[in-house]
């Protein structure tokens, strides 16, 4: 009896942990069917929530680029047209050129945008005078990334046109002639035209036509885009900022002081700016008050120690030019001479010290004479006064002979200015 008692229980008790084994395994179905078919739902989630989706860009570290150019600016209403039609035309300059954007992380969807249009969007990580980008981060960044022969920087409102792949393939072609191969810098005027369309720049043909009839060349004094080859030293230059001033004039002397292959590719690559505003550093653009202006030329005075002379930052001061022959080829030639004002920051501070040393004996010559104008008017003066005494006291010769020992009394009562030694 009690036998058979054990064995109910012992037989209760093992349907028992087989029925819970049985709950577990169900359980564990449904938990698994759970997550196969929530697990599509949760991915379209996050990609709509915070738009980390696999796009299809340009960044690839084992090709070697002919350029990559990059650009920065800060998103607004006023300039989103102009913006746009840099995102498409940069895009379409061919897949030897590399397009990248340095932007705030805040502006995802200018990030998204830009991406989705075969852009590389990288952070803006080194910052300086009110939230403006230091210029040779931008180069830093771009060769850590990527490989490329050469690196650019352009203002976010340039236009190009295929002219530019066109002018540095043909420069790998000049670059064993050139003295310092591994050393090119290349910069040219911009085009203003006012009021592009999308339409107006479709096309190359409809480029070259706009920078024939409706544009206007700038001066040489302003610059907007910098080309370089990959082994240039941007990591030497001071912590200058991109939109403000001086920042392109002091590029280009950098380039001229230190013999760089320095070239003027204003005829040979098109750059067309559109014109909405007043220039890079109007409060517009930058959403900011600029308090200072002149960051960028304090930063290098004071570096410096000396005095700049902005004005041989110049693109008619640039030793080699890109020109036409008369077959209508491109060719590099060295400039024979140029403008008598694109001296080097050596002789022009001497010009000036000479200057100056010449402004100061000027000016001593004149306060001498100064002086010696002063003296001659005191002695006159002090022979008027003389004078003077001598009348009155020999108006009073009487009375000072009786005044005995007040005599000086006397004196100093009827002569105001009374010297004893007069």
């Amino acid at each position: 009896m009690i036998r058979k008692l054990m064995e109910s229980e012992i037989m209760s008790k093992e349907k028992r942990v087989y029925a819970f084994q049985r709950a577990a395994r169900v359980l564990l179905s449904i938990n698994k069917a759970f997550w196969i078919l929530s697990l599509p739902i949760l991915v379209v989630i996050y990609v709509f929530t915070t738009g980390h989706v696999h796009r299809e860009t340009r960044e690839d570290n084992t090709k070697t680029y002919l350029l990559v150019l990059c650009t920065t600016f800060v998103p607004s209403r006023d300039r989103e047209i102009v913006h746009n039609n840099t995102r498409n035309n940069w895009n379409s300059l061919g897949s030897d050129v590399l397009p990248v954007l340095f932007l705030e992380s805040k502006y995802t969807q200018v990030k998204r945008t830009f991406e989705d249009n075969g852009w590389v969007v990288l952070p803006v990580v080194d910052v300086m005078s009110e939230g403006f980008p230091v210029i040779k981060s931008f180069f830093s960044a771009i060769s850590r990334h990527f490989r490329s022969k050469y690196v650019g920087y352009a203002n976010a409102d340039i236009l190009f046109n295929d002219d530019l792949a066109r002018t540095l393939n043909l420069m790998e072609k000049y670059r064993p002639f050139v003295e310092k191969q591994n050393e090119i810098f290349i910069s040219g005027s911009r085009y203003d035209v006012e009021n592009i369309t999308t339409k107006d720049f479709s096309t190359p043909d409809k480029i070259k036509q706009i920078k024939l009839d409706h544009s206007k060349r700038h001066s040489p004094m302003g610059q907007d885009y910098f080309i370089t080859d990959s082994y240039y030293t941007w990591d030497m230059l001071p912590p200058i900022v991109v939109g403000k001033q001086r920042i392109d004039n002091w590029i280009l002397i950098n380039a001229i002081e230190f013999n760089h292959t320095a070239i003027d590719s204003s005829d040979a690559i098109t750059a067309i700016h559109q014109t909405v505003d007043l220039g890079s550093w109007t409060a517009e653009k930058w959403n900011t008050n600029l308090s200072d202006p002149k960051y960028n030329e304090h930063v290098l005075n004071d570096l410096q120690q000396d005095f700049i002379y902005f004005q041989t930052g110049n693109l008619d001061c640039l030793p080699y030019e890109f020109n036409y022959t008369v077959a209508n080829e491109v060719v590099l030639i060295k400039r024979p001479h140029v403008a008598k004002f694109c001296k080097r920051q050596h002789e022009m501070v001497e010009v000036l010290r000479l200057r100056k040393e010449k402004q100061d004996r000027k000016l001593k010559l004149e306060l001498m004479k100064k002086k010696d104008n002063q003296n001659k008017n005191m002695e006159i003066k002090h022979k008027i006064v003389k004078r003077s005494h001598a009348d009155i006291i020999n108006k009073n010769k009487e009375t000072l002979k009786k005044a005995g020992v007040f005599k000086k009394y006397y004196l100093q009562r009827l002569l105001p200015n009374y010297d004893e030694r007069d």
